[in-house]
């Protein structure tokens, strides 16, 4: 029997791609109204904190664990139009500043804050992100971003964890 689980976040991607795409409808809004008020839930939207959590998880923890040469490879490149932090804004910088200075060990450490749940939502829908070398020792690694931050990184960078499965090693 074949496994699949490789293609996971490249299916998390395209389904959030085919969510956005159709969100605005009156379809998927009355089927959202439906099902939400069904359960006796107001004020619902599909575009909420767990949905955002869940992609994540899918684009971050999922190919760390299955691609992790790759995502080295192709983090490691300086053809990026922004490095992965841009998308964040760097509340507490790690104790060592140097090895948070790659897209790959910035990303390993989101990875971690989303792998361990080490992230809060705020009201206003503001993510923040933390990361320990240990549990029993000070965060040393705290970022924060916007929902609409966080829908561009998810869509930028994104795009290319989802896509590591098929993508060849980048050329040196």
């Amino acid at each position: 029997m074949k496994n699949l689980a490789d293609g996971i976040p490249q299916w998390a991607f395209l389904n959030a791609q085919v969510t956005q795409s159709v969100r605005g409808s009156p379809a998927f809004q009355e089927a959202v109204q439906k099902v939400a008020g069904g359960y006796g839930i107001t004020g619902y939207t599909f575009i909420n904190p767990a949905y955002v959590a869940s992609l994540l998880y899918c684009l971050l923890v999922v190919p760390k664990e299955l691609f992790p040469k790759k995502i080295r490879a192709s983090f490691n490149i300086e053809a990026r139009p922004r490095s992965v932090s841009s998308y964040f804004v760097i509340n507490t910088p790690p104790t060592d500043i140097t090895k948070c200075s790659t897209d790959v060990e910035f990303l390993r450490r989101l990875r971690n804050s989303v792998a361990h749940a080490r992230f809060e939502v705020h009201e206003d829908s503001t993510f923040v992100f933390r990361d320990r070398p240990k549990n029993d020792k000070p965060d040393n690694f705290e970022v924060h971003a916007s929902v609409k931050k966080l829908e561009a990184f998810l869509s930028d960078v994104g795009a290319e964890l989802a896509n590591l499965r098929t993508q060849p090693p980048p050329a040196r």
